[in-house]
């Protein structure tokens, strides 16, 4: 097998791998972008800083921890808290 093919076949597997942790992509995606949607309504029209990042990525963990609670969402979700105050 070639590079490509191996990283496609690779992907697939992530993906599914994914879907049984959180379900499917699909609506974890859509429920992500009413977080960041709500978000970036909030702070307004002005050009995004890390610490808006950092509370986006915190958002994105919060979903996924509601599909599927794992203590891998929570020390992400400190990490990018530490971070963002560092």
């Amino acid at each position: 097998m070639d590079l490509v093919t191996n990283l496609i076949d690779r992907t697939r597997e992530v993906i599914e791998e994914r879907e049984a942790q959180y379900g499917p992509p699909r609506a974890g995606l859509s429920a992500i972008a009413l977080a960041w949607n709500g978000y970036l309504k909030s702070v307004g029209n002005k050009p995004l800083s890390g610490s808006d990042v950092c509370n986006m990525m915190t958002m994105l963990k919060c979903v996924r921890d509601g599909a599927n609670p794992d203590m891998r969402n929570d020390e992400d979700i400190m990490g990018y808290t530490l971070i963002k105050y560092k």
